[in-house]
Formats: structure tokens, C-alpha cells, sequence
């Protein structure tokens, strides 16, 4: 009896021990998670390319190109500028405004007068039909790109884009407005609702954002839209009354697979192959802002304390089963971990798409997923560490046998 006595106490102080010793192997987990993020400031390309990779880790890319259904806004009508030049484009305008649409969004850039008859033109179509009109303002570029048109008084919002400077980045945010010239430029889509729905661009200001995560609801095919020269040849027949119209190119002319003009790479076209091509047209970007304000169907991010409070049990709960079968199984250790990885992976998959898709809430899954990943290969080297105390200061551990 004495001797099952002791080996109740043995088994619970080894018990004990596990868990204090998973808890010192999760401090590690995340000094060498918090060693590789300071490390892109390094210039050694490998170390670069694993953290840029964590940083970009966002599986809600899946359920946008896999799971999100493509509902036709009716609220929203795009048409294809394509290669018109002004003058098509004054009459294109001139025969939309014609149709009584509550409010055209004219997303072409028209950076200086060309000394043509058809500047004159496309000059007196928008000043007559300004009232309808907000056009595109580029702030990326510093050399006073649309100064000529803005003399107009013409309502117009930037068309800035958050991916990276050749836009290759995926594009999952914009921002309501931006600073520019010490004024604030509202966003191209907040300034077509603030003609078309005022009340949408107020509950946009109460959220107090200043980046909004893109709620998209599908790729051209999510809204009523017609090339240029279609539309010209159509008949009124109301369709545009009372619509939101957007003027761009969205490419209905040149079928090519490779055409990747005014093309950004979205959660839409997402696909592991390294090698695709851009996916969605600004236009057709533009148009998915505007309809997930005017419909309020936000992305809400849930709390940054919630994420790490999650994380911080997840990792610890891993690290414990990692440790038990590191220590106690040693010959089942790998089999075990990438079974359990693969079981949680899973898991947290299916969670944070529920989570999405019912709630609208987006949970960044990236901080669960390496720190599960970095928790199997750590243990070795938090066996090492525990290898060197034990030798220079006699400090038992677990894993020293």
C-alpha cells in the first residue's frame, strides 16, 4: 500500500513537473516566434522570406475564393471604358447621366488637358452633370495628377489601394480616407455613397476604422455590367434609374487571360499557384467596397487581447501534449505531433471559417498556426538549453535523462 502511496505521489509530481516544464517551452516558443519577426530587419534573404510568408498567412482568402457565394448587386452597374478615348468617353457619360441614375463614379484618370476638341467636350459633359458625378483622384502620385479636372469642383475620392508599390500584394483593406496635401481625401466608394446613401457613410465614421477589411461578394460577375459599346447601342429602358453606375475598365473587350491592366491580386483569385495572375479589376474592387457599406455588411476583427489570450492557450496546450510524448514516448514523438498538427489545423480551419461566415467577426489565424508549427522543432532546442543548466547549475529537468 505504501509503496502504490508513493508511486501516486511520484506520478503526481512528474505530473506536475510536465506542466511547469510546457510552461518554460511556451516562453520559448514565443522568444524564438518574436526573434523571427525582428528578423526581417536582417538582411539574410532566407529568414526574410519565412516571416514575410507568416505575416501574409490569412486563411479567409480560402473562404473567398471557395465558399463566398457571388449575389448580383443590383444597386451597382459597371461599364467598360476599355480604349475610349475623351470624346467616347464624354458621350458614354452624357448618355448614362441621360438615364437618371442617382450618382455615376467615373474611376479614369485624366491627368492634363491633351489641346484637344475633345477636352472642350468631355469638360462641359462634366461640369453640366457634376452634380451626379465623383470622379477618381490618384494620391499616389505627387505631381498634381487630375489638378485640371479638379478645377472643375468636381466631388472627387482617392482610389489608393493598400498592397504594395507594384501591386503584388493581396488586397483585403482600404482606407475611408488619407491624408493629402494636409486635407482629407475621403475613398472613392465612401464618396459615391455620401451622394447616393449619406446614412451608409455615417455608420462608416462611427466604427472609427482607419482600415477597413474588404467584405467581398464576388468578381465582375457579382454586379450588372456591359462594355462601353454595348451600352451605347442600348435603348433607355430605366435599368439605370436611380442606380449607382461606375465608369473604369474592367477589360469585357480584351478576352486575354493576360491582360492585367488597372489588376490587383484579391482574396477572389486565391490559388496556391506562385505564378497567377492578378484577378480583379479597380473598378470591379471598388464596386465590392461600396456594396458591403451600403448594405453594412462590415468585417469586425476580433480583439487583439482575445487573439493573443487564445493563442497563448493553444500554444500552451500543444506544447504540453508535444512535451508528454518528447519525454514519455520519445519513439512516437513525430507521429503524434504532425497527427495532432494536422487534427488542429483542421479545427481551427473550420472554426475560424463558422466564425466568419455566420458572424462576420475575422480571426487572424496566423499567430495559431505558427506557434503550433514552431512548438514541435523548439522542444529540441529547449532540450538543449535544459541539457546546459543541468550540467553548469545541477537543474533537473524532464527532458535530461
Amino acid at each position: 500500500m505504501g509503496s502504490l502511496c508513493f508511486g501516486e505521489v511520484k506520478t503526481e509530481i512528474m505530473r506536475k513537473k510536465l506542466l511547469f516544464e510546457s510552461f518554460l517551452a511556451t516562453i520559448l516558443v514565443f522568444v524564438v516566434l518574436l526573434v523571427l519577426f525582428f528578423s526581417i530587419n536582417i538582411s539574410f534573404k532566407p529568414f526574410n522570406y519565412i516571416v514575410k510568408s507568416i505575416k501574409h498567412i490569412n486563411l479567409n482568402d480560402m473562404y473567398f475564393a471557395q465558399i463566398a457565394n457571388n449575389e448580383v448587386d443590383t444597386n451597382i452597374i459597371i461599364i467598360d471604358v476599355g480604349t475610349m478615348n475623351r470624346g467616347e468617353i464624354a458621350l458614354l457619360i452624357d448618355k448614362v447621366a441621360s438615364e437618371h441614375p442617382a450618382v455615376i463614379g467615373v474611376d479614369v484618370l485624366f491627368s492634363s488637358m491633351l489641346e484637344t476638341e475633345y477636352d472642350s467636350l468631355l469638360k462641359d459633359v462634366l461640369y453640366i452633370n457634376s452634380d451626379q458625378i465623383v470622379m477618381a483622384k490618384d494620391v499616389s502620385d505627387e505631381s498634381g495628377q487630375n489638378l485640371y479636372w479638379e478645377l472643375e469642383g468636381l466631388m472627387n475620392g482617392h482610389i489608393g489601394l493598400l498592397s504594395n508599390e507594384h501591386n503584388t500584394e493581396t488586397v483585403r483593406e482600404f482606407m475611408p480616407s488619407v491624408k493629402y496635401d494636409s486635407e482629407e481625401i475621403p475613398a472613392f466608394a465612401v464618396q459615391i455613397l455620401e451622394r447616393y446613401k449619406p446614412e451608409a457613410v455615417e455608420q462608416l465614421h462611427k466604427r472609427h476604422h482607419e482600415k477597413e477589411r474588404i467584405n467581398y461578394i464576388g468578381n465582375l460577375d457579382a454586379f450588372k455590367h456591359y462594355s462601353g459599346g454595348e451600352f451605347m447601342l442600348r435603348e433607355n429602358d430605366g435599368l439605370l434609374q436611380d442606380k449607382i453606375v461606375l465608369l473604369g475598365y474592367c477589360g469585357l473587350e480584351n478576352t486575354g487571360t493576360t491582360d492585367v491592366t488597372d489588376k490587383f491580386y484579391t482574396p477572389l483569385g486565391f490559388n496556391m499557384d506562385p505564378h497567377r495572375l492578378p484577378d480583379t479589376y479597380g473598378i470591379v474592387l471598388h464596386a465590392n467596397i461600396i456594396s458591403m457599406m451600403l448594405n453594412d455588411n462590415y468585417i469586425n476583427p476580433a480583439p487583439y487581447w482575445l487573439i493573443y489570450l487564445i493563442t497563448i492557450v493553444l500554444t500552451f496546450l500543444h506544447v504540453w501534449f508535444f512535451s508528454f510524448f518528447y519525454v514519455k514516448k520519445h519513439l512516437y514523438y513525430h507521429v503524434a505531433a504532425k497527427l495532432m498538427q494536422l487534427v488542429s489545423f483542421t479545427l481551427i480551419l473550420w472554426v475560424v471559417f463558422l466564425i466568419f461566415s455566420r458572424f462576420g467577426i475575422y480571426v487572424p489565424t496566423k499567430y495559431f498556426l505558427v506557434t503550433i508549427i514552431l512548438s514541435v522543432d523548439v522542444l529540441y532546442l529547449y532540450e538543449a538549453l535544459a541539457v546546459f543548466l543541468h550540467k553548469k547549475l545541477n537543474w533537473k529537468s524532464l527532458f535530461v535523462h
